[in-house]
């Protein structure tokens, strides 16, 4: 028996003795003046993984400190691992790839993890930092896409490149104070990061900390950052305010690119630079003030900017990159400080000082027609990217170049005058502008049809006018008359005046192939007409006149110097008595003067006739509206009896005769007052 107790005695401490030799077996290992660094493991293909904390070697345990530079990279098998309490260090791509680990323990005695140490680790949902961590790796936890939470130690002042890149369920995140620096692309592509306070501490933002964070809402820059970095806040979409310190002197290129939520920004006094795309895409952006003190904006700084109404540029602006403000569908006037030596603005139009580019017409600015400037030599990219109102559009001689996309989604322009020789473009200048038509004048050069993909026409001069023939007679002192307007200039409008009484626009149903005019108030004998037309460029046609003579449709008597209507001679409809024919005061309407009139509907009686005789409207029977005078003192025995449409009749207070059956069967009178 006592044999037997000595034996297991002798057994158990052969195991004990033996436990060492099998993890060193399992590890390679560099032994580093007697720390023990892991480099690899030999053993079968581990699920769960525990480093020891010391190893044996050469008869001695030597505590494991560190984790050599992928030691364990695309360990696909590893589900978890536990590292030994003495580890300070966690090298470069340490457990890099290993897809299948979803748990890591940390010892708090590491001080450093290395760049990309738990890279694409895409099963990792949380992690412990150790609270003695100084050292977080450029990608430590990049592409880590189940983390949703982490808490970074205090002893960590700086965050390295891309250290949570591409964590696309990372949500929370809790900074150190004492942070100073957060590295280029440090959360870049996390979407569902919202819970964020930037320590007090922090002095540098990288290129792409942010960029692709499209769940933060709000941040405030501290007030020790002195420049908004490259990309640093692209793409995030829900970020609806931000703060930004006075000390910033520098915003970038894409610095808040495509923040689509973002409505308004405060630039403070001290920056000096907007950066190529730096506010591209913030559709929200709808208020905006540039200080005093910017010197560039960069191309295409707010392009895209569509809630953008206006824009002023102030005196300091000297280096205004092309498209600055192209795309803004809803700007209706940039202005430009009457002291900047690079810039000018004129009617809400963008231009170099010396009014020799057109750099940008605003895309919501009124008004359908616009003349360039003729000290203009090239128009600039974009100039008037989708302005839809603009219909009409004159071109000087100077122009000699036209750049990309200038006229491009301009829906409404129709005409192009072009005053000078074909200027230098490219196929892309009238892009998506359906319906326009380039006109040019004969004598210039190098044009072709189509002209950039459209319709190329010359012009033979200015529009020719006619009117009907000359000395018709009328019968009526309201007219309407039709004329023409011929060759193939796009015409605006036809103007007309009777007897120099003042113009009057005439109107069009064929978009003044031919032309209408319609005026009251002929006076009896020759009457002028005169007309021009007035094309889309302002050109007016010369002036063509045409006599009417008017005839009144009456008969009438001559007594003492009095006229009285003794019978109408016209076709109906309205009918305006004049007052005096051939300068004789009309004062009479005689007995039967009008009397079955069927097709007389309305009749405008002058203030001068004082008599209306015995049935002198009677059987009228269209006549549903008359207008008495004040002054007329006589309304004859059945004056207006049988006026079966008469509706209602006022009489005067002048009226003193009102003689027997002056409205019998008017069946339809409802009201005489």
């Amino acid at each position: 028996m006592k044999t037997k107790r000595h034996l297991l005695q002798l057994c158990l401490l052969w195991a004990m003795l033996l436990r060492p030799a099998v993890g060193q077996a399992q590890f390679t290992f560099t032994n580093d003046n007697g720390a023990i660094i892991i480099t690899g493991y030999t053993g079968s293909p581990p699920g769960a993984l525990i480093l020891p904390d010391t190893i044996l070697v050469g008869g001695a345990n030597r505590p494991v400190t560190g984790i050599a530079d992928g030691a364990f990279y695309n360990y696909t098998s590893l589900t978890s691992v536990t590292i030994g309490t003495n580890v300070t260090s966690i090298g470069d791509h340490a457990f890099d790839y290993c897809t299948g680990l979803n748990r890591v323990t940390l010892p708090n005695s590491v001080r450093r993890i290395g760049n990309s140490a738990f890279a694409s680790c895409w099963w990792v949902a949380g992690v412990t930092l150790p609270s003695g961590l100084t050292n977080l790796g450029d990608s430590a936890f990049s592409y880590c896409s189940s983390l949703t939470n982490l808490a970074i130690p205090n002893g960590v002042s700086s965050l390295g490149s891309s250290t949570f890149e591409a964590d696309e369920n990372l949500a929370a995140v809790t900074l150190p104070n004492g942070l100073t620096s957060l590295g280029s692309w440090a959360f870049y592509d996390c979407p569902k990061l919202s819970g964020l306070t930037l320590p007090a501490s922090v002095t540098n933002i990288e290129d792409g900390a942010f960029n692709g964070c499209a769940s933060l809402t709000g941040i405030t820059i501290p007030n020790g950052v002195s420049r908004i970095a490259n990309s640093a806040f692209m793409g995030c979409s829900g970020l609806t305010q931000m703060t930004i310190p006075n000390a910033v002197t520098s915003i970038e290129d894409y610095a808040f690119a495509t923040c689509t939520s973002l409505t308004n920004l405060t630039i403070p006094d001290a920056v000096n630079g907007i950066g190529d795309y730096a506010f591209w895409g913030c559709t929200s952006l709808g208020n905006l003030s540039i200080p005093n003190g910017v010197s560039r904006i960069g191309s295409s700084a707010f392009q895209t900017c569509i809630s953008l109404t206006s824009v002023n540029i102030p005196g300091s602006v000297t280096n205004l990159g092309d498209a600055a403000f192209a795309f803004c569908n809803h700007l209706n006037a940039i202005t430009v400080d009457a002291n900047n030596p690079a810039y000018l603005s004129v009617a809400g139009v963008l231009f170099d000082k010396g009014q020799t580019v057109l750099i940008q017409y605003p895309a919501q600015k009124t008004g359908s027609n616009y003349s360039v400037p003729q000290s203009v030599a090239r128009i600039g990219n974009d100039a008037f990217f989708r302005n839809s109102g603009l219909v009409n559009l004159t071109v000087p001689a100077g122009v000699t170049n036209i750049g990309q996309y200038a006229l491009a989604y301009c829906t409404g322009l129709t005409n192009i005058l072009f005053q000078g020789n074909a200027p230098a473009v490219d196929a892309t200048i009238f892009y998506s502008s359906p319906s326009v038509i380039a006109y040019y004048l004969s004598g210039t050069t190098n044009w072709s049809s189509p002209f950039a993909g459209v319709p190329a026409v010359m012009l033979v001069g200015t529009p020719i006018i006619t009117a009907p023939v000359n000395g018709q007679s009328w019968n009526n002192s309201t007219f309407t008359m039709t004329g023409s307007v011929s060759d193939f200039t796009p015409v605006a409008a036809v103007w007309f005046q009777v007897n120099a009484n003042g113009w009057q626009p005439a109107t069009t149903a064929n978009n003044w192939t031919n032309w209408t005019a319609m005026a009251a108030n002929l006076v009896d004998g020759t009457n002028l007409l005169q007309a021009y037309a007035v094309d889309v460029y302002g050109h007016n046609s010369t002036i063509t006149s045409v006599k009417l003579i008017y005839v009144p449709p009456f008969n009438y008597t001559n007594i003492n110097g009095t006229l009285t209507i003794t019978r109408y001679t016209g076709s109906g409809g309205v009918v305006n008595i004049p007052g005096k024919i051939q300068g004789v005061p009309v004062t009479s309407i005689g007995d039967y003067a009008f009397f079955s009139s069927s097709s007389l509907t309305s009749v405008a009686i002058p203030t001068n006739i004082v008599s209306i005789g015995v049935n002198a409207f009677a059987s009228c029977s269209g006549l549903t509206n008359v207008a008495l005078p004040n002054g007329l003192a006589r309304i004859g025995s059945a004056a207006f009896s049988y006026c079966a449409s008469l509706t209602s009749v006022t009489i005067p207070n002048s009226v003193t005769n009102l003689e027997d059956y002056a409205f019998l069967f008017c069946t339809s009178l409802a009201s005489v007052t």
